[in-house]
Parts: structure tokens; C-alpha cells; sequence
């Protein structure tokens, strides 16, 4: 999985994230829908599109279930 470093605006941490535009990207190319995608981790589209755009405060919200599900996706290669 691709990841990016995030600042934090408060206390200036790094850290690392899941690269949104790679996570969108690896969804498209399995043909799998947004809405679907969202079903199937149990989280809504909303949060999920927000997750791949990496609106501010979304991207470090990205939970253990939504990383496994791509991680999963990466593997069907």
C-alpha cells in the first residue's frame, strides 16, 4: 500500500497515511463501486469518498478495516 506523510496542524507530528488517489485508483481498477466498497467494509460512501479524496481530518481517520479491505484489493493483483 502506498502512504504519505501527514502533518499534524496542531502538534506538528508526521505521520503516515494511505495515499487516497492510490486507494480510489485500486478500487476502479477491480471495477468496484464506491457505494460498494463502503457496504462491504461496513463504513458509509460518504466517509469512504472523503477518505480517498484525503479531505482534511479524513485522511488519518482511515480505520484498520477500511486499510485491510485494500490491502486485500492489492493482493488480487
Amino acid at each position: 500500500m502506498k502512504f504519505k506523510d501527514h502533518k499534524c496542524k496542531f502538534c506538528g507530528a508526521v505521520s503516515k497515511v494511505p495515499d487516497g488517489t492510490y486507494l480510489r485508483q485500486l478500487r476502479e481498477k477491480h471495477g468496484i463501486g464506491l457505494r460498494a466498497m463502503a457496504e462491504y467494509i461496513g463504513v458509509s460512501a460518504p466517509y469512504l469518498s472523503n477518505v480517498e479524496k484525503g479531505s482534511p481530518g479524513n485522511e488519518r481517520k482511515c480505520t484498520p478495516r477500511v486499510r485491510k479491505a485494500y490491502e486485500k484489493l492489492e493482493k488480487l493483483k
